[in-house]
C-alpha cells in the first residue's frame, strides 16, 4: 500500500496519542502491590529472561494469548478502569500533552524556539495539567517556572541545574496536584524522548537542523548525554520513515550512524532494573519501540508488543504509556494514520457512549501532523 507524507504525519502525531492511551491504565501502576497476586501476571517468576526458547518473548506470546480471553483485555480491547484509574476514560497523558506543546510551538514559530518550547511546558504545568510528569521533568519545569523559582533559570539552564541539586541526595518535590512532597532525583529518563517526535516531521530534510533542534528539545528538562542521544535516534527513524524509506532499510542507517545508542537501548531492554535502564529509562524506552518496530509488521501489532510484552517484562514497575507513545509515534510514520485501529480513538465507553480522545481530539493530532510534514523544512 502506497502510504502518502500526511498520512505518514497523521500516523506519527495520531499514533503517539493511541499508544499513550493503550498504556495509559498500568502507568503508575502501584509497585508495592506483589505482582503474583494479580492474575494477569501469574507465571512471571519462573521466567529465565535470557532462555533462548522459553525466555520472556515466547512467554509474553502465551500471556497476551491468556489476556485477551480477560474481561478486561489489555490493549487489544481498552477499557478504560483497567489498573489504577489515574486517568480518565479516553484520556491521553502528559506524553500527548508536551508532544502537543512541542508540535504547536514548531508550527507558530516556524521551528523549534525552545525558549517558546520551554514556555509552553510550564505554561501547560502552571494549568495543573501536570498529572503523570516524571521528576526529572517536574524539578526542571519548577526552575523554569516564574511562579515557582525568582527569577527562573534559562530554558538552556534548568535541567543541568536540576541534576547538580539531586546528584547526593533526592530533593522533595510537591507538584501542582500532590497532596504532600515526595523524594525526587534528576535521572536519564525518558520524559524528553516521549515528546520529540515532532522534531522528526518538522526537520526530515534537514539532519543538521534536525540534530540540533532535538538536542535543544531535550536538555529543557533532561540535560542527560543519553536522553539526547535516544531522542536523536527517535527523530532520526521518524524523518526517514515519514520520508517513505523502506522501514529495514531506516533502521540499518539509524543502527549504523548510532551503534553505541542502539548496544544500549537492547543492553536496557534485556536488564531494566539497572542504574542507567530502569523501567523509566531514556534507553530502556528507546529499546522497547526498537524492538516492537522492529519484530512486527502493523501498527497494532507493534503497540500490542511495546505494551503488553513489556509489562509482563516487568510487570508492576513499567512506564507503558511512554512504551506506548514512543512505539505509536514510530510505527505511525511507518505505517500511516490508515493503519491505526479506530476503536482505539473513536471509543466506546463501557457506558455505551462514544467520544473521541480528551483533550486533544483525534481531527486536531492529525491536523498537527498535517501541518508538521507540509509546513516543515524542505
Amino acid at each position: 500500500m502506497n502510504v502518502s507524507l500526511e498520512q505518514r504525519g497523521e500516523g506519527a502525531m495520531l499514533g503517539l496519542a493511541v499508544g499513550d492511551l493503550m498504556g495509559s491504565p498500568f502507568e503508575g501502576y502501584d509497585i508495592t502491590t506483589d505482582p503474583r497476586e494479580y492474575e494477569l501476571f501469574q507465571g512471571y517468576d519462573q521466567v529465565d529472561p535470557e532462555d533462548p526458547t522459553h525466555g520472556w518473548k515466547p512467554r509474553a506470546v502465551e500471556m497476551i494469548d491468556h489476556i485477551r480471553g480477560l474481561p478486561n483485555k489489555l490493549v487489544v480491547e481498552y477499557i478504560g478502569y483497567l489498573g489504577t484509574n489515574f486517568w480518565n476514560y479516553g484520556e491521553t497523558t502528559d506524553d500527548t500533552a508536551q508532544a502537543v506543546a512541542l508540535a504547536e510551538s514548531l508550527v507558530a514559530n516556524g521551528g523549534l524556539d525552545p525558549q517558546d518550547a520551554a514556555n509552553r511546558f510550564v505554561e501547560w504545568y502552571d494549568g495543573g495539567n501536570g498529572r503523570g510528569m516524571g521528576g526529572t521533568t517536574a524539578l526542571s519545569l519548577q526552575l523554569l517556572d516564574p511562579e515557582e523559582t525568582h527569577p527562573p533559570f534559562p530554558w538552556d539552564e534548568a535541567s543541568t541545574v536540576a541534576r547538580r541539586l539531586t546528584s547526593r541526595i533526592p530533593v522533595h518535590y510537591k507538584g501542582r496536584n500532590h497532596e504532600r512532597p515526595y523524594p525526587v532525583r534528576a535521572v536519564p529518563s525518558n520524559g524528553a524522548l516521549m515528546r520529540v517526535a515532532p522534531i522528526g516531521l518538522w526537520y526530515r530534510k534537514s539532519s543538521y537542523e534536525r540534530l540540533s533542534a532535538t538536542r535543544d528539545a531535550t536538555v529543557i528538562t533532561h540535560g542527560f548525554d543519553e536522553c539526547v542521544e535516544a531522542s536523536r535516534v527517535q527523530t532520526d527513524i521518524i524523518a526517514y520513515l515519514s520520508l517513505g524509506i523502506p522501514k529495514d532499510e531506516v533502521l540499518a542507517m539509524v543502527q549504523t550512524l548510532s551503534p553505541n545508542v542502539f548496544k544500549e537501548s537492547k543492553k536496557a531492554l534485556k536488564q531494566p532494573t539497572d542504574e542507567l535502564g530502569h523501567t523509566g529509562g531514556a534507553y530502556t524506552t528507546l529499546g522497547v519501540a526498537l524492538d516492537s518496530l522492529e519484530n512486527t509488521d502493523n501498527f497494532r501489532d507493534a503497540i500490542v508488543s511495546a505494551i503488553n510484552s513489556s509489562v509482563l517484562r516487568q510487570p508492576w514497575a513499567a512506564d507503558v504509556d511512554t512504551y506506548g507513545a514512543v512505539a505509536g509515534a514510530l510505527a505511525g510514520a511507518c505505517y500511516g494514520v490508515e493503519d491505526i485501529p479506530k476503536e482505539w480513538y473513536e471509543l466506546k465507553h463501557p457506558d455505551g457512549s462514544r467520544h473521541d480522545l480528551q483533550p486533544y481530539g483525534s481531527a486536531y493530532l492529525r491536523s498537527l501532523g498535517r501541518t508538521l510534514v507540509n509546513s516543515g523544512v524542505l
